[in-house]
């Protein structure tokens, strides 16, 4: 019989580990960062495994920044941003004022989209700006956190209509994208910034859940189909739309 330290030693080598990949903008050009990645943008991440910029990735227009393709996928920006050339502004105003972009809108162009129902997805520090479609494309399950998302021509952060398993966006800004900053149809928004978006602040499906954010300027609805708590929203077009409060909130100086 075998020692159990030896027993244990065996397991610990057998088990498969995924080493952390790096990505830069050298590696996207290349390809191959993992089986099927073609050289450029975008860039597919077809495996398993913890993934790390370790510089900026500057991706032309009308392209796809980084494809998630792929179940248990941690993509850690590491403090740095996927850009593509797009910018989107709105006047500055003590309200919400229509928000105008350099590049085309309403597109499909993501700077990160998750392709598959991954749940267990992790993206995490950094900045996705300047792309024609939304700046993170979900699915469902995804976390999103210590973000910043803007200048997109379709929206900040959505996609998982219809899913039940929920996104999570902690910690992160949302801002100056042309149509929604946040748009899910479950989950929980907490401790985010969104602010100057071309829609409503953030849109939910009724099982999506607002908590200690900050909603303001927005030219659209500041909360639409949520449950909110301990939220602050100011100078939106509209007010809120289908909402739940569960207290602590204030809209344009009201208490609800």
């Amino acid at each position: 019989m075998k020692h159990p330290l030896a027993l244990l030693a065996a397991l610990l080598t057998a088990a498969p580990a995924f080493a952390q990949i790096t990505i830069d903008q050298n590696k996207a050009l290349a390809g191959n960062v993992t089986p099927g990645d073609g050289p450029g943008f975008p860039v597919t991440l077809s495996q398993p495994g913890s993934y790390k910029l370790t510089g900026n990735l500057s991706v032309p227009a009308n392209t796809k920044g980084i494809v998630i393709a792929a179940e248990g996928v941690t993509l850690d920006l590491n403090g740095y941003t996927i850009a593509a050339p797009g910018l989107c502004s709105q006047p500055f105003n003590y309200t919400a004022q229509p928000v105008t972009c350099t590049q085309p809108t309403y597109g499909t162009y993501h700077g990160i989209e998750v392709a598959v129902d991954a749940p267990g997805t992790v993206i995490r520090n950094g900045t996705v700006r300047g792309f024609s479609g939304t700046g993170i494309q979900t699915t469902e399950g995804e976390t999103i956190e210590h973000m910043h998302v803007a200048h997109n021509g379709n929206g900040g952060i959505g996609g998982s209509t219809g899913s039940m398993v929920g996104t999570r966006i902690i910690d992160s800004t949302v801002a100056l994208n042309y149509r929604f900053g946040i748009a899910e149809s479950s989950g929980v928004v907490e401790r985010c910034n969104v602010a100057s978006n071309g829609g409503d602040g953030v849109n939910g499906g009724g099982f999506l859940i607002v908590r200690n954010s900050n909603v303001r300027a927005n030219y659209g609805n500041s909360l639409s189909g949520v449950t909110v708590v301990g939220t602050m929203s100011a100078n939106n077009r509209y007010g809120r739309l289908n909402v739940k409060s569960l207290g602590g909130n204030v809209e344009q100086a009201v208490v609800y």
